[in-house]
């Protein structure tokens, strides 16, 4: 049996918006940038940026892709696929995101925006404990 002790890094696709994309995580959700451990040869094959939690090392590849990017069609509640986020204060969260006028729906301890790429993003109050994801809005 394989033993996995945890997640090293998370790929997600977005199209040509690598800016969009970076304001979006760093700026609204303040996850900190590193360097891209790759090898010179592949970096212009691979457009992108990294982003890591100092604490346990896990990282997001945001990667530029127009082929796997989701579709911007989708809705901010979505029962597909979507990086749910740890948060401190759901309150605190809801209050940065309306003050930086960035759209988002919410159900109890749980917010749900859509990143410039089109991929859904929860936010999460607390640990793994799981409550009802919101119905779809019609």
């Amino acid at each position: 049996m394989i033993k996995i002790t945890g997640i090293n890094h998370i790929g997600i696709a977005a199209p040509s918006q690598l800016a969009e994309m970076r304001r979006f995580y760093v700026d609204v959700l303040g996850i900190a940038t590193v360097p891209r451990a790759i090898p010179k040869e592949l970096e212009e094959t691979i457009p992108g940026f990294w982003l890591d939690f100092p604490v346990t090392h896990t990282q997001i590849h945001i990667l530029e892709s127009e082929e796997q990017a989701p579709s911007r069609e989708h809705k901010p509640i979505s029962i597909g696929p979507h990086t749910a986020y740890t948060v401190e204060s759901v309150e605190d969260a809801a209050r940065h995101l309306e003050a930086l006028s960035v759209p988002f729906q919410r159900a109890g301890p749980v917010i749900v925006v859509v990143d410039p790429g089109g991929n859904t993003v929860e936010l999460r109050e607390g640990g793994h404990a799981t409550a009802p994801m919101p119905a779809a809005a019609e």
